[in-house]
């Protein structure tokens, strides 16, 4: 395995993780919007949501 297959796997394995977890806190085990772009909007807001609840967290402490 080169350098660059090797970062590119650990950038990977770090994005899907977040989006597993995103998927699995929010309950988006089904899409409700059609298409491409709706389920794009929807994962959108969910990633807002989550920001903002780690924001919450940051500044509460």
């Amino acid at each position: 395995m080169t350098l660059e297959f090797h970062t590119s796997l650990r950038l990977r394995r770090r994005i899907e993780r977040l989006f597993a977890c995103i998927k699995h806190n929010n309950g988006l085990h089904r899409l409700r919007l059609r298409g491409l772009q709706g389920a794009g909007e929807q994962f959108l807001l969910a990633a807002t949501a989550r920001n903002h609840k780690k924001m919450a967290k940051i500044l509460a402490a």
